[in-house]
C-alpha cells in the first residue's frame, strides 16, 4: 500500500507540475494576446491621429491659400481705388489751379476795364447825362445794383 499510495502521490505532483506549467503557459499567452491588442490598438490611434494631422494639413493648406487669394484680391482693390482717389485728386488739383488762373486773369482784364471805364466814363457820363440817362444811372448806382455782371465778386 505503501507503493501505491508512493506512485499515486508520485502521480499527483507530477499532475500537479504539469498544471502548473500549462497555467503559466495559458498566463504567458494571455499576456502576449492583451499585448498584441494593446500595441494593435496604439497603431491604430497613431494612424487615426496620422490622419487627423494629414486632414488638418490640407484643411489649413486650403484655407491659407483661398486667404490669400482673398487677400490678394483686397489689395488689389485697394490699390485700384487710391489709384483712382489720387488720379482724382490730381484733376482735383489741377482744376483749382485753372480756376484760380482763369480768375486772376478775369481780374486783371476787368481791373483794366476797370480803368478804361474811369477813363472813359467821365466821357460817358457827360454824353448820357446829356441824353437824360443819367439819373437811371444813378438810381442804379444808388440801390448798389451792379449794372455790369461780370464785375459781381464771387466770395
Amino acid at each position: 500500500m505503501r507503493g501505491e499510495r508512493t506512485a499515486v502521490q508520485h502521480e499527483v505532483d507530477v499532475l500537479s507540475q504539469r498544471i502548473t506549467a500549462d497555467i503559466q503557459t495559458l498566463k504567458d499567452n494571455l499576456k502576449l494576446t492583451f499585448d498584441d491588442r494593446r500595441q494593435s490598438l496604439r497603431n491604430n490611434s497613431r494612424d487615426v491621429e496620422n490622419r487627423i494631422q494629414e486632414l488638418n494639413y490640407r484643411i489649413t493648406s486650403s484655407l491659407t491659400s483661398e486667404m490669400r487669394s482673398e487677400v490678394e484680391a483686397m489689395r488689389f482693390v485697394l490699390v485700384r481705388r487710391t489709384a483712382i482717389t489720387l488720379a482724382t485728386l490730381v484733376v482735383l488739383a489741377l482744376l483749382a489751379l485753372r480756376t484760380t488762373s482763369v480768375r486772376a486773369k478775369r481780374m486783371e482784364e476787368l481791373e483794366k476795364k476797370a480803368k478804361e471805364v474811369a477813363v472813359g466814363s467821365q466821357d460817358v457820363r457827360s454824353d448820357l447825362a446829356a441824353a437824360g440817362v443819367s439819373g437811371i444811372i444813378a438810381a442804379g448806382l444808388a440801390s448798389g445794383d451792379d449794372l455790369n455782371p461780370e464785375l459781381t465778386s464771387l466770395g
